[in-house]
């Protein structure tokens, strides 16, 4: 159990609970090197030495366009998980990688300021705090 507690946890009738998310992502127990941009962890099967986490492996959802909650025995919940996870995930990674497909076919895109000076605030959602400024320099077009 979560620091050594074998004995479980006493949850008052009618508490919310809340999953955070922001820190499960970001979980040294899950994932290796979870604060580093790697998109490529996703690819590969993790052996879990976790208690309880079968740890992630892409072959449990096969034809998965996204990494979600089953390959990642619920470690990985962008979208939440089980009977109430979000109905339009699947619709809004589609509707995102197109659309950064095509804002990416027709513009060059510069951060303006560096990495480290984008706030985050976490909540029910992971948004910028003062929004994501970059400078958008249109491609020249082939004739």
């Amino acid at each position: 159990g979560y620091k050594g507690n074998t004995e479980g946890y006493k949850i008052p009738a009618g508490t919310d609970i809340f999953v955070s998310v922001y820190n499960l992502h970001r979980s040294p127990y899950y994932w290796d090197r979870p604060d580093e941009f790697e998109p490529e962890r996703f690819l590969v099967s993790k052996t879990s030495e976790v208690e309880g986490w079968a740890g992630f492996d892409p072959d449990r959802s096969p034809g998965a366009m996204y990494p979600n909650e089953i390959i990642a025995d619920f470690a990985f919940l962008p979208f939440g998980g089980g009977p109430r996870k979000c109905v339009g995930d699947q619709f809004a990674l589609m509707e995102s990688t197109v659309a950064l497909a095509m804002l990416l076919q027709k513009f060059d895109v510069e951060l303006k300021g560096s990495p480290e000076s984008v706030e985050l605030v976490t909540g029910a959602t992971i948004h910028t705090k003062n929004g994501l400024w970059c400078k958008l320099r249109k491609r020249p077009t082939s004739s």
